[in-house]
């Protein structure tokens, strides 16, 4: 995970999408002290990946870099993210509405806009939306908060995360979200609210 940026403006923050690879057994998710959830406006970046829809109007800007396009969709409400194509500087701005599936794409990166997460009391045991589709990101086994946060805010379907530092899977990401957690029996969750 790598952080760039000014400090005075929003912070991109990156993982790798490669296939995640398998704790060894017996061992938890690496601890980060203090881990907190990214600022609201920072922007996660997912390699190879592109929203293909939830284009807002006028959306495609060119010769732009990643910072003047990441500077454009933070002056924008409706702006949730935005896709950028290497190749020509090409960038796609994302709105609200619904952004579809983030497609496996050369030459392309998708940046999504963290939100203002919810921690709610106890873990919310609605769907994971890992097993609906198979077209969803993978989220590593031992993601750590940030990236948990991440993934749910790139991925549209999500409606906000289950984290468990001591559990396995530490990240779950849930199709719907809900009014009242379960304490009992959590599992060690906390349920992030999108």
């Amino acid at each position: 995970l790598s952080t760039s940026g000014p400090t005075n403006s929003p912070s991109i923050l990156s993982v790798s999408t490669e296939a995640p690879t398998a704790a060894s057994p017996g061992t938890s998710a690496p601890q980060t002290p203090g881990e907190k959830l990214p600022n609201p406006g920072d922007y996660f970046e997912v390699p190879g990946r592109d929203c293909d829809q939830g284009d807002l109007p006028s959306a495609k800007r060119s010769n732009m870099t990643v910072r003047t396009c990441e500077d454009e969709c933070s002056q924008l409400q409706e702006c949730v993210g935005f896709s950028f194509k290497l190749i020509k500087t090409d960038c796609y701005l994302k709105g609200t509405a619904n952004c579809g599936t983030l497609r496996k794409r050369n030459g392309f990166t998708y940046y999504a806009q963290f939100p203002a997460y919810l921690e709610m009391d106890g873990d919310c045991t609605n769907p994971d939306i890992n097993v609906l589709s198979s077209n969803l990101l993978a989220i590593p086994e031992d993601a750590t908060l940030v990236e948990c946060a991440g993934y749910c805010a790139a991925e549209s379907q999500c409606a906000g995360f289950s984290y468990g530092s001591m559990a396995s899977p530490t990240c779950i990401a849930r199709s719907a979200s809900c009014s009242v957690t379960n304490n009992d029996g959590a599992g060690g969750y906390t349920f992030y609210q999108k």
